[in-house]
């Protein structure tokens, strides 16, 4: 009977032990459940959070053009807050270093309309921009082939890492940076506690947020960003930790959204017109109507007014602005327009996209031209005093701009690369992209296609200038272009 009783109790403290031992373990595994929960729910606050910053930014760029004080710019995003002048804690700072250096700080995210954007660890985030993007102080030029200055690091999910930015054009123009949780080597505790920092706490030091050892914060260049798969792949060990998320703003995404707006080929179109009605005024202000001489391809500075400078004999090349050596007393074709004609607004949106202006003029009417009174005889294209050709049609000179690079024609994994601005195949396509030395070139209006390896494709924008009275149209087109672009003259 005792035996029996034993036996029971043997039973039943068992039965209590494995309760117990399945009790414990349903609790370590709710919380582990819960700790990654919790994790993942981190993550993802992350990943809204720099989602949403750089969607701001970008919207930022492309609404820049409507302040009032910024008509003719493009692009621009703001300086870091640096709080170096005191400024009110989520603004950005009025001038981030010198010109065309990048800055550092924390993301600026009052000035771009978001409240303190915060990380899965409840921290604020840290924002770099290319120094030709930032807007105080701004470069000379920036358009759509300003590259940005940031290479990035992106983890494959192995040791190794794949590195964007090999490429000039494929640099980032902007980084945004979620420092997460605070790391054993780094003292985030202010100096003077809340001073400054009532909304995001801790103190304007990036080497108390960021981590050095993958240069998100050594120099001008910013060179190495790593994104947050990284950690895994570089942290093994934990001897060299790195917890920072990093999201990018290519060049691409600033200047698809741009492209976007209803009004920027309108734009563009209005600025090659006001451009060649400069050329035309300037012409109408002689005796003698001739027209200046053009600016070479090849520039030293393309960001450079002065570089723009019309040579003696080049009939053809990139749309000069000192035309000191043409006759007349308007040194300056561009510059010195009647404000009229190139407003305020439309003078700095030629100052950014200058190198995208090309043109041409007639040997007729060239300063140097052998005839009293340039004229074109339409019957004979191939006489000594032939202007320029446009669709059939004749002209004194031709203004063009060049719109974004397309495809190369046999190679559609392949754009014009505007890093190499001295060939004009970047910017022009088929018969525009002919520099011509004799005046009397053939052009061709905007003809492009759905077919991407079409060596007829082209996207310029022409203006021309009329041979008998220098007045300016776009362009004609020809009867198989009216059919495809309802806008064709």
């Amino acid at each position: 009977m005792m035996s029996h009783t034993h036996t029971q109790s043997g039973v039943a403290l068992i039965i209590f032990l494995t309760i117990l031992i399945l009790g414990i373990t349903a609790i370590l595994l709710s919380e582990l459940n819960t700790r990654h929960d919790l994790m993942l729910e981190d993550q993802a606050q992350t990943r809204r959070a720099l989602i949403q910053a750089k969607e701001a930014l970008i919207g930022y760029a492309a609404s820049y053009y409507d302040y009032d004080e910024q008509q003719g710019m493009y692009g621009f995003l703001p300086c870091p807050d640096l709080r170096i002048n005191v400024i009110p804690e989520g603004e950005e700072d009025g001038s981030c270093g010198s010109t065309d250096k990048s800055s550092l700080g924390r993301l600026p995210w009052k000035k771009i309309g978001l409240l303190s954007l915060r990380d899965g660890a409840k921290e604020c985030l840290w924002y770099a921009v290319s120094g030709p993007y930032k807007q105080s102080p701004r470069t000379s030029m920036l358009n759509e082939d300003t590259n940005g200055l940031f290479n990035v690091s992106v983890s494959d999910g192995t040791d190794t890492l794949q590195l964007t930015g090999t490429q000039p054009q494929d640099r980032a123009v902007a980084v945004i940076i979620a420092p997460g949780k605070i790391l054993s080597n780094q003292n985030r505790t202010p100096v003077n506690k809340g001073k400054g920092v009532e909304i995001c706490g801790g103190k304007y030091e990036p080497t108390a947020y960021l981590e050095t050892d993958v240069n998100n914060l050594v120099d001008d260049d910013f060179e190495g960003f790593l994104t947050a798969q990284d950690i895994v792949a570089q942290n093994s060990d934990n001897s060299n930790p790195i917890n920072d998320r990093v999201v990018y703003i290519t060049r691409e995404e600033l200047w698809g959204a741009i492209r976007k707006r209803l009004d920027f080929m309108r734009k563009m179109q209005y600025l090659t017109r006001s451009a060649a009605s400069c050329v035309a005024n300037y012409a109408n202000s002689l005796t003698d109507r001739r027209l200046p001489w053009a600016a070479p391809v090849a520039l030293a500075d393309y960001g450079d007014n002065a570089e723009y400078k019309a040579q003696e004999s080049v009939l053809s090349g990139r749309l000069p602005n000192d035309i000191k050596n043409s006759s007349g007393s308007n040194d300056f074709l561009i510059t010195n327009c009647d404000s009229t004609i190139m407003t305020p607004e439309f003078l700095t949106l030629w100052q950014n996209w200058k190198d995208h202006l090309f043109y041409a003029v007639a040997n007729a009417h060239q300063p140097n031209a052998s005839t009293s009174t340039p004229v074109c005889d339409n019957s004979d294209i191939l006489s000594e005093n032939d202007c320029l050709q446009v669709n059939n049609n004749n002209y004194a000179a031709v203004v063009m701009f060049s719109n974004g690079p397309l495809p190369v024609v046999g190679s559609p994994a392949k754009e014009q690369l505007r890093d190499n601005k001295g060939d004009i195949t970047n910017y022009l396509e088929g018969l525009n992209a002919v520099v011509n030395t004799d005046g009397k070139g053939i052009y061709q209006q905007w003809n492009l296609s759905d077919d991407i390896n079409n060596p007829d494709n082209i996207n310029d924008i022409l203006y021309c200038i009329r041979d008998n009275d220098l007045a300016v149209m776009l362009c004609p087109c020809t009867p198989a272009m009216k059919a495809i672009h309802s806008w064709c003259p």
